[in-house]
Parts: C-alpha cells; sequence; structure tokens
C-alpha cells in the first residue's frame, strides 16, 4: 500500500514536471538556462518557507529531521538542483524539451543500479521489466518526436518575442556556453542533457537515503531542505564568479516574471513535493522512471503549442510505457 502510494505521488511529479519545461524553456530563452535555475530555486525556496510558516501558525508540528537526513538532503540538492538542473536547462535551451527528455531516459537505469548498491534497494523481476518497458516506450516516443518535430521548435517565439525585452535578456546573459557554431551547440547541449540525467539520478538516491535515515520526515520539509541548499550553492556560485546584475537582468519583465511565477509553481513547487513524497514511500529507481517518462506528455503539449506532428512511433511508445507503469504497479 505505502508503494502503491509512492508510484502516485511520482506520476502528480511527472505530471506537473511535463507542464514547467514550456515555461522554463521559453524564459531560458530570454535570460539564459543558468540565471533561469538561479530564479527558480530563489523563488520555490521562499514560496516553501511561507507554506512552512502557514503550517506551523495552524499548529502542524514540524519537527526538524536528524543530521543525517539534513546531510543527505543537503548533499542532494547541491548535486541534483544545483549541479544536474543547470545542466538540465542548457539542454532545454539549445536541443529542446523534447530531446533532452529522450537523452535522459539513461537516468533510471543509473538511479537503480546506484540504489541498488548503496541502499540495497532490489527490484523485482516484474518491476524491472516494467521499467524496461517504460524506458523502450519512452525512447521510441522522442525519437518519433525528433524526425517529426518542426526546424522552428521552441524558438521562432522567442525571436518573435525578443524586441520587446531588455537588451540583456534577448542576448541571453547569463547562458555558460552559448555561441559557437551550431554543430557544437548542439553537441554540448546534448552532453549537457547527459549530465544532467546523472547528476539528478544521484540526486534522487541521496534523497531517499534522507527518508531511510529519518523514516518520520515530513516531505515539505525535506523538499524545503533539499531546495534551499541547492539555491544557496547556485546563489554563492554565481555571486563568487562576478556582478548578480548582468546575471539577472531582465528578469521582472512582465513576460519573463509570468513566465518564472506558473514554471515555478508546477515545478520546483508542487511537483518537488509530490517527488520527494514519493521517495518516501517507494524505491529510488522507480520514482526516477515514473517522473522520467514526462516525454510522454511534452510531446502531445508540444504539438499543440508549436506543430510538432505525432508520430506513429510516440503512439506506440505511449502504449508501451503505460504497460511498463501497469507492471510496476503489479511488481
Amino acid at each position: 500500500m505505502t508503494e502503491s502510494r509512492g508510484l502516485l505521488l511520482a506520476l502528480a511529479a511527472l505530471v506537473l514536471w511535463s507542464i514547467s519545461p514550456f515555461f522554463f524553456t521559453n524564459m531560458g530563452k530570454r535570460v539564459g538556462p543558468f540565471s533561469t535555475n538561479l530564479l527558480r530555486l530563489a523563488l520555490a525556496f521562499a514560496l516553501l518557507l511561507l507554506l512552512l510558516l502557514f503550517r506551523s501558525l495552524l499548529g502542524t508540528d514540524l519537527r526538524l529531521p536528524v543530521a543525517a537526513a539534513w546531510f543527505w538532503l543537503g548533499t542532494s540538492g547541491v548535486v541534483g538542483l544545483a549541479i544536474g538542473d543547470a545542466f538540465l536547462y542548457r539542454a532545454f535551451v539549445t536541443v529542446g524539451p523534447e530531446r533532452t527528455s529522450q537523452i535522459q531516459t539513461l537516468a533510471p537505469a543509473a538511479t537503480a543500479a546506484v540504489a541498488w548498491i548503496c541502499l540495497k534497494e532490489y527490484l523485482t523481476v516484474g518491476q524491472l521489466a516494467g521499467m524496461g518497458l517504460i524506458l523502450a516506450g519512452v525512447f521510441l516516443a522522442t525519437s518519433g518526436a525528433a524526425r517529426g518535430r518542426k526546424t522552428a521548435l521552441l524558438s521562432a517565439e522567442a525571436r518573435s518575442e525578443a524586441a520587446d525585452l531588455p537588451d540583456e535578456a534577448a542576448a541571453g546573459n547569463g547562458s555558460p556556453g552559448g555561441g559557437g557554431k551550431p554543430g557544437g551547440y548542439l553537441w554540448n547541449g546534448a552532453m549537457a542533457a547527459v549530465w544532467s540525467a546523472l547528476f539528478q539520478g544521484l540526486g534522487t538516491v541521496l534523497a531517499r537515503e534522507a527518508f531511510l535515515a529519518h523514516p518520520d520526515l515530513d516531505p515539505i520539509v525535506a523538499t524545503t531542505i533539499r531546495i534551499g541548499a541547492g539555491a544557496v550553492v547556485l546563489w554563492a556560485y554565481a555571486r563568487a564568479t562576478g556582478p548578480l546584475g548582468p546575471i539577472l537582468g531582465g528578469w521582472t519583465h512582465p513576460k519573463i516574471l509570468r513566465l518564472l511565477l506558473a514554471g515555478t509553481f508546477f515545478g520546483p513547487l508542487l511537483g518537488m513535493i509530490c517527488y520527494v513524497s514519493a521517495l518516501k514511500s517507494a524505491p529510488a529507481g522507480i520514482v526516477t522512471t515514473i517522473t522520467f517518462m514526462a516525454p510522454l506528455i511534452i510531446i502531445p503539449v508540444g504539438a499543440r503549442l508549436y506543430g510538432t506532428r505525432i508520430t506513429a512511433a510516440a503512439v506506440w511508445g505511449t502504449a508501451l510505457s503505460l504497460g511498463g507503469v501497469a507492471l510496476l504497479g503489479l511488481g
């Protein structure tokens, strides 16, 4: 029953995390992926602190975690959010959400392997088969989406609206690794997606370790610590490398602010609460596999927003993945 609850929470995180990339991708094209990651973590941390304050005023008993849980959650935030998501949003901007999601299908396998070695989390044959079906389905779906994708996907809107933004934002200041030849630019984006998958998988295992150290840990408290650690480290790094003004230039523009608020609400706030809550109830490898099914939602949403053609491969891939979810639930 507990594991089923974890699966449902992972599915909720999947839906929420499938929505937020479209807001953050468009924002990243305006202010740069690094600035996007800085701003979303800071806003999410502030909102979570307000939520904890509100719950405290209502009389909720918010017990602080044990020292070991603090360590694992803090390390998870730095590895998965400060480092992993920095690579993720660079990949979103350079190769788009669909191709990024395709490359990241390696993350669940890496997470399951690390969890098996470090946490002794053994999966049944049915669960392994379910994970395999999900990964095969996601890869098939995203491969089909990439072939049917229009050249102007995600970039036409940014170009058409760039004239309305401040010069710093339109130029994409704060985006590490921008510019260069198109081929190298796409290769760097693909490698960024690979690194993000590996760091996010490791971050998932570290967060799961926190709940093993403190089983009664409140998921919202855990989410706040995890996001807070990632935000502090990322902002400290940004400040150490130079003034913050050029990095954050243009974020107060109304269009950018709307994208930031919407993306943060669906992703780092609600999505992360569901994700961390799922880790309390289900093995890290299964949670990661579910949450990395995002392409199955991103593809039809992208087709609606950007005119991407939905291929037969995308349909069959979705069917395979749904079968995999059924096996995970029965496993």
